[in-house]
């Protein structure tokens, strides 16, 4: 349950009839969701409080704006603490454990945010980067963790005879932005350096021999979501995601390998 802790309301100007109110709740992060989807932020939020799932203890200080003359420019702030949040995608097993810390919602907006927690079973930080001194108009999200070996193996759902060896650091960027300017992007890169990959040739690799790699991410405003992958000069793929009853579905895929063009961009 999440429950109210304590609340007020007040009409700042009566001439101006707006009305701000302030509340605390606490309880756990799975009601603090099913409350988020309820209001107009999961819906300015093009439906991202609905496509995630959470569990643990939580607490939140909420502030709503509501000028009722102009009604179009109500604000909704949300300051959520985490004490051990577990977060991932609706039905997906990849999961954000171990969540710590704080992050602030000024409309749709990650306005800031220090939260950390583990994923793949290493350590990460998430933080926020917003413009001073200006209105928040789009989420920007910066991750740096390190994962190990084992944890890709595990997540690609590899054979056990192919092994991954070591812990490689990884850094990524989230963007999201409302429409007009609509984006909904991830970049995931990494050196890879001190990783040892068992793999077939040419992917095979000793640790100390960084080939620079990245995952790229991109949901568009309609169609499927889009993945391009790069393992330095080896190898380079892109597929799409289909939405299925029992989460995403392999769509099309292309790859290459060697230092030739990348695959070209699918149409619809």
């Amino acid at each position: 349950s999440f429950t109210l802790d304590k609340g007020d309301a007040r009409f700042v100007d009566f001439k101006t009839a707006e009305l701000q109110i302030h509340a605390t709740a606490s309880g756990d992060a799975t009601a603090a969701l099913d409350y988020l989807r309820a209001t107009p932020l999961d819906a300015m939020a093009e439906h991202a409080f609905s496509g995630v799932e959470a569990k643990g203890p939580m607490q939140a200080d909420v502030d709503l704006f509501l000028p009722f003359k102009e009604f179009g420019q109500r604000r909704i702030f949300v300051h959520a603490h985490l004490h051990g949040v577990s977060l991932n995608t609706r039905g997906g097993t990849l999961a954000a454990t171990d969540l710590h810390g704080d992050a602030d919602i000024d409309g749709a907006q990650v306005s800031h945010a220090d939260v950390h927690g583990k994923i793949l079973g290493g350590p990460f930080q998430m933080q926020a980067r917003a413009p001073r001194n200006a209105p928040v108009t789009r989420t920007l999200l910066v991750f740096n963790g390190t994962v190990s070996g084992d944890a890709i193996r595990s997540a690609l759902s590899l054979p056990a005879s192919i092994r991954i060896n070591g812990t490689t650091d990884w850094h990524g960027v989230l963007r999201m932005a409302p429409e007009p300017a609509r984006e909904r992007t991830l970049r995931v890169s990494g050196s890879l350096a001190a990783l040892e990959l068992n793999l077939p040739e040419p992917l095979a690799k000793p640790a100390g021999r960084p080939p620079p790699s990245s995952v790229e991410v991109l949901w568009p405003a309609s169609g499927a979501t889009q993945v391009r992958v790069a393992l330095g000069f080896v190898l380079h793929g892109q597929v799409t995601l289909d939405s299925g009853a029992n989460g995403p579905q392999l769509g099309r895929a292309a790859v290459s390998f060697g230092a030739a063009t990348e695959p070209a961009a699918f149409s619809d």
